[in-house]
């Protein structure tokens, strides 16, 4: 919210919940179409410059037709945000390695708040819609930590990639961020990992 409130002093302002729908650049500026959630009335922005902050399936990159070559990554991999009851100090990145599967648990701001993330072990992979109570005995198991997990905000399973566009810049049209390339985190110190 630092960077919102910076905009707001400026004078600028965030449209939440916008989806983008197309853009057409012209000799000086790019003419952006964008529909919000609440009125889902379509709006027009003339901007200087587009950039693309809009992920691994960006809609910006579609539209620029840059290609996204690369591969996927063999393993499954499980996001958590999570509180944990346990004896380890806050302040303490927990990472365990196994010969079958790891998982990390950074601790994150406010009490026992923690963010749990790891490999789906080979037994899941082929089970549909995976849950956190599904890995919770495997984490258990991994860190051999004592640890309850009081409760579980959010959870997702998701494939890494490593792919990248053919360029990054098409006239005022920019890429930047997953729209421009995607890899590894621990390979590359990707934005997570890095902040």
């Amino acid at each position: 919210m630092l960077l919102n409130d910076l905009l707001i002093k400026r004078k600028h302002h965030v449209l939440w919940n916008t989806e983008f729908i197309s853009s057409e650049q012209q000799n000086q500026q790019v003419i952006v179409q964008v529909k919000t959630n609440n009125t889902n009335e379509a709006i027009t922005i003339n901007a200087k410059y587009l950039m693309a902050f809009d992920g691994a399936k960006s809609k910006v990159r579609h539209l620029l037709k840059c290609s996204f070559e690369g591969a996927t990554y063999e393993d499954n991999f499980f996001v958590a945000d999570t509180h944990i009851k346990w004896m380890q100090s806050p302040d303490k990145v927990t990472a365990a390695p196994s010969n079958t599967n790891f998982c990390i648990i950074f601790p994150m701001y406010g009490g026992n708040n923690y963010f749990v993330l790891g490999t789906i072990p080979e037994k899941l992979e082929k089970k549909k819609d995976v849950t956190f109570k599904d890995l919770e005995t495997i984490v258990k198991s991994t860190t051999l930590i004592p640890m309850e997990f009081e409760k579980v905000n959010w959870f997702s399973t998701y494939q890494m990639h490593c792919r990248c566009a053919d360029r990054f810049k098409t006239g005022r049209c920019f890429l930047a961020g997953d729209a421009a390339y995607i890899y590894s985190p621990a390979g590359r110190q990707a934005m997570n990992t890095g902040l």
